[in-house]
């Protein structure tokens, strides 16, 4: 299925979109941070059951924006398209980084968040790096 292509100005940025299928909204976070959207074959796999969203995160890919650079702007972020497409709530996933980002967005907003899918995390607790 064809993607819907937007550019949304959240603060301090504008985020390159894609939306695409019809269902329940799944947002997808992708990784890095610093990189771009790759999840374009994931979208297409299950927008058959979801409208499912992407985007570049700010200052990642076709998008733009400042510092700060952190998890609550991403957080900040990541709602701010929510509500200019006018959802009430949606599933998070992310891969990476993108699934620690997903699961902040998650526990900051749990009544808009109807699920979280945590691929190939980062882990919660950082300490797992000692290791």
């Amino acid at each position: 299925m064809e993607a819907t292509v937007e550019w949304v100005e959240v603060e301090g940025a504008s985020l390159w979109t894609a939306r695409q299928g019809s269902g329940p909204a799944v947002v997808l976070c992708h990784g890095g941070p610093g990189l771009w959207d790759y999840l374009g074959p994931v979208a297409a796999m299950i927008d058959d059951l979801a409208t499912v969203y992407r985007y570049d995160q700010r200052a990642c890919g076709r998008s733009t924006g400042g510092p700060p650079y952190n998890v609550a702007t991403a957080v900040a972020d990541l709602d701010a398209l929510r509500a200019h497409w006018g959802l009430t709530d949606w599933i998070a996933a992310g891969h990476s980084w993108g699934a620690t980002l997903a699961l902040a967005y998650c526990l900051q907003y749990p009544g808009r968040a109807r699920g979280l899918i945590y691929l190939s995390g980062t882990g919660v607790d950082p300490a797992w790096h000692a290791e």
